[in-house]
C-alpha cells in the first residue's frame, strides 16, 4: 500500500511540474513560486470543464513546504463521486518514467552500473533468463530490449525464472 501511495504521490508531482512547466498553469506571483491551491483548481477546472479533456484529476504538490492535494472534478465511473486525494488512479507506463529516474540516481550514487546483470540483484531463488550465455543487464531492462515478453501470468518471480528468451537481450 506504502508503494502504490508514493507511486500515485508521484505521478500527481509529475502532472503538476507538466502542467507548470508547459505553461498550462497561471501563477498570481514569480514562476519561481509553487502553485497555488487556487492556482492549480483554476488550471484544472478550465482543463476539465472548459477543455472537456477529462473527468476528474487530482495533483499534489510535495516539497520543503509540506504536501498539498488539490482535487476536481468527478470519477469516470456513472456516479456523481468526487474524487480526492484518496482516489485511486490507473497510472500506466509514467512507472517506467519513475523506474529508468530511480536506476539513474542508484548509478550516479555508484550503488550500481547499467551494464550490471539484473542476476546480481535478484534474490537466489529466482533465476533470470539467458539467451546463448547473454545475461540480462540492468540498462537492457529498463530500454525495454531484454527480450523478456511483455506480458505474464501468475507469479511474475516464477514466471521469470521459467521464462525462456527468444532473441539476444540489447536487440
Amino acid at each position: 500500500m506504502m508503494l502504490r501511495t508514493i507511486t500515485v504521490l508521484l505521478f500527481r508531482f509529475v502532472l503538476v511540474v507538466a502542467l507548470w512547466n508547459s505553461g498550462g498553469l497561471v501563477y498570481a506571483q514569480s514562476p519561481a513560486t509553487p502553485p497555488s491551491d487556487a492556482d492549480i483548481r483554476d488550471m484544472l477546472h478550465d482543463y476539465i470543464d472548459i477543455g472537456k479533456l477529462g473527468v476528474g484529476l487530482v495533483v499534489g504538490v510535495v516539497d520543503e513546504r509540506g504536501t498539498q492535494v488539490v482535487s476536481y472534478g468527478n470519477l469516470d465511473n456513472g456516479t456523481d463521486s468526487e474524487v480526492n486525494g484518496h482516489t485511486l488512479f490507473e497510472i500506466g507506463s509514467v512507472t517506467k518514467v519513475f523506474t529508468a529516474l530511480l536506476l539513474q540516481d542508484m548509478v550516479e550514487r555508484g550503488e550500481m552500473r547499467l551494464d550490471d546483470p539484473v542476476q546480481k540483484f535478484l534474490p537466489e531463488s529466482v533465476k533470470m533468463p539467458t539467451y546463448q550465455g547473454k545475461q540480462i543487464t540492468l540498462f537492457e531492462l529498463a530500454t525495454h530490449t531484454s527480450g523478456l515478453p511483455r506480458e505474464w501470468q501468475g507469479d511474475l518471480e516464477s514466471f521469470v525464472s521459467h521464462c525462456t528468451l527468444h532473441r539476444k537481450p540489447g536487440t
